[in-house]
């Protein structure tokens, strides 16, 4: 379906794909292991034409919109197979075609080529980095490199610890729940590397492989498990986890906060190819081959021109009652999970039009944490806004 141009969304960042090509091969990755092969015909690295015409997009975007601030990140494969200069390039040229766009950076990457001077670099010029670590040794068992598939986690290790030497920034975690170990361990390892701040993310899944066999993670449970391990921590250090934060925030009505998977707001992101392809964020691969391709290209189209696209579309509202399940739109918790990740609702008898593949382990976890957030509010604030505890079994109801 292609809705009418009078659907106008408002983008706030770009996953700027610098290069179709990755280092490493890890099992779960949705990029290249769960049955998308776009990644093949794209080019290898993105061009510095390709550079201009998705800088003007965005400032003529952001003039459109009465914006002036706006983030990029920098995203692959493995984005530091690109060479210094491409992005020395890419911040100049946003100078100069975007001059009243203020940009944040950020890069995600899987720390392994992380030296000194790449480290100096990326701060000389602000960029945040971002790195992909799945708890202990163990738990990146499955993150090898690609030419000899021997493990990478000591080079990953290396990498972190070269940005708390040499970099002026935190070291920021990217980390998949590996339900297979054990919480205490992950914690342990976790708090001896001296980390800002670890964003815990689901293992891409929908029904689509639930039908294949591959059972659902038990992540509800493993999170209440890591949160009371961290809260009963005395000697916890300063590191923070999310989406701890998030989930009480959401809990006392913080109504603007949110992302993919939490809460009500619109997701305004898309993703730039390396081939100038606008697409949907890569999370929802997942749901097939070729399932987030478009016509759409910086090379001749607005972003205000790509939200007619039904998945583009979809994906920004997937928050909004009309993209949400009846089970999602009758449940208690909707105002806080927002029926959970678009990627994660798929089937191919329904569509998006199921509850999450994880909405049992979302209440779960989520009647955990407003039951602990009860536990700490003071009694006058309990009389005067009249919150009580919620019960498993009256979301499930």
């Amino acid at each position: 379906m292609i809705y009418p141009p009078d659907y106008i969304m408002k983008l706030n960042s770009l996953v700027v794909k610098v290069t179709s090509l990755c280092n490493l091969n890890c099992s779960y990755c949705y990029v290249y292991n769960k049955g998308d092969k776009s990644y093949i015909k794209e080019p290898n690295f993105m061009e510095k034409r390709t550079v201009s015409l998705l800088l003007e997009k965005v400032n003529n975007h952001c003039i459109s919109h009465n914006q002036n601030k706006f983030l990029i990140i920098f995203h692959g494969g493995e984005p530091l197979l690109a060479k210094k200069e491409f992005y020395s390039f890419f911040i100049e040229e946003a100078v100069r075609m975007a001059p009243t766009v203020q940009f944040d950076w950020a890069l995600q990457t899987n720390g392994v080529l992380l030296d000194k001077d790449w480290v100096e670099f990326l701060g000389s010029l602000k960029i945040q980095i971002g790195i992909s670590l799945d708890g202990t040794k163990e738990a990146n068992k499955e993150r090898v490199y690609r030419k000899n598939g021997e493990p990478a986690y000591n080079e990953i290790i290396n990498g972190l610890e070269n940005i708390q030497v040499y970099g002026k920034q935190g070291v920021h975690l990217l980390s998949v729940m590996n339900t297979k170990e054990a919480p205490q361990n992950v914690y342990d390892h976790f708090k001896g590397l001296n980390i800002s701040s670890v964003s815990f993310l689901y293992p891409e899944m929908n029904y689509l492989h639930s039908k294949m066999g591959e059972k659902v993670p038990k992540v509800g449970l493993w999170m209440q498990e890591f949160f009371k391990i961290w809260f009963n921590d005395k000697n916890k250090n300063s590191t923070i986890y999310k989406p701890f934060d998030a989930i009480f925030q959401k809990f006392l009505g913080f109504e603007d906060l949110g992302d993919e998977s939490i809460g009500r707001r619109n997701n305004g992101v898309l993703t730039i190819k390396t081939n100038g392809q606008i697409e949907a964020v890569d999370s929802l691969k997942i749901c097939g081959d070729g399932f987030t391709s478009t016509s759409f290209n910086v090379e001749n189209d607005e972003f205000n021109d790509v939200f007619g696209h039904s998945l583009i579309h979809t994906y920004y509202y997937a928050h909004n009652d009309k993209y949400l399940c009846s089970q999602c739109k009758n449940c208690l918790l909707v105002d806080i999970c927002g029926g959970g990740q678009l990627a994660h609702r798929y089937s191919d008898e329904n569509e998006f039009n199921n509850p999450s593949i994880y909405c049992y382990e979302i209440m779960r976890f989520y009647v955990f944490m407003q039951n602990q957030l009860f536990d700490l509010l003071p009694m006058e604030i309990k009389d005067k806004t009249k919150i009580e505890k919620i019960n498993l079994e009256d979301v499930l109801s």
